[in-house]
């Protein structure tokens, strides 16, 4: 089942990356707990985040799918950035939390 989970994460992951305000997407799995994942993502610009990204197609058809494989949808929780350690500008910082199989849930 996480492979499965890995393979629905990345194809979204993949989509993303090709958007001009995503700076970077790092697919994280818990070491402790492996059917536990996290997406830590920067984007330019929250407004395109979540007002275009958040509705397109791709990620609208991704958490119908999720109920094939999660026990529940993922949680998403904003930040915002005070650190620059590459050189790029972020005006808008994401973590997409919890996509584990187990649907167990972590808060932060």
């Amino acid at each position: 089942m996480e492979e499965r989970v890995k393979k629905e994460i990345m194809s979204v992951v993949q989509r993303a990356l090709q958007e001009p305000t995503c700076i970077h997407i790092n697919l994280h799995q818990d070491v402790n707990e492996s059917t536990r994942f996290m997406l830590y993502e920067n984007w330019t610009d929250r407004e395109d985040f979540e007002n275009v990204q958040m509705k397109s197609p791709h990620l609208q058809d991704y958490l119908k799918r999720c109920k094939e494989f999660l026990t529940d949808l993922p949680q998403l929780t904003l930040w915002e950035m005070h650190s620059q350690n590459d050189g790029k500008a972020s005006k808008a910082s994401y973590i997409n939390i919890e996509q584990g199989s187990t649907g167990e849930i972590v808060r932060i």
